[in-house]
């Protein structure tokens, strides 16, 4: 499961995202849109491969300003959440479309 690079998880009632999640260091599409989560896990930004990520339909209101730190990011979909506090630091960002 480790060699994992596209995970989908939708629709799902979901209300976080395991810290284990970093143990899939292939992982180059997450999607989880439509579900509860609140908030993403320290250690998200660990995720080095990560090109695509959809988090849209969630329960976001904040996101801390490394959450996505990851340079090879491309895509992040983060509509209907509740986004209040989105201070994201681009810099690392450099391919995002």
């Amino acid at each position: 499961m480790s060699n994992l690079e596209n995970l989908s998880a939708g629709f799902n009632k979901l209300k976080r995202l395991p810290d284990s999640i970093i143990q899939l260091p292939y992982l180059t599409v997450l999607s989880v849109p439509s579900n509860n989560i609140e908030f993403l896990p320290k250690q998200f930004k660990q995720l080095k491969d990560l090109e695509n990520v959809d988090l849209s339909g969630n329960n976001f209101s904040q996101l801390s300003e490394d959450s996505f730190e990851i340079e090879g990011l491309k895509v992040i979909n983060l509509e209907k959440n509740h986004l209040k506090i989105f201070a994201c630091n681009m810099k690392m960002c450099t391919k995002l479309e």
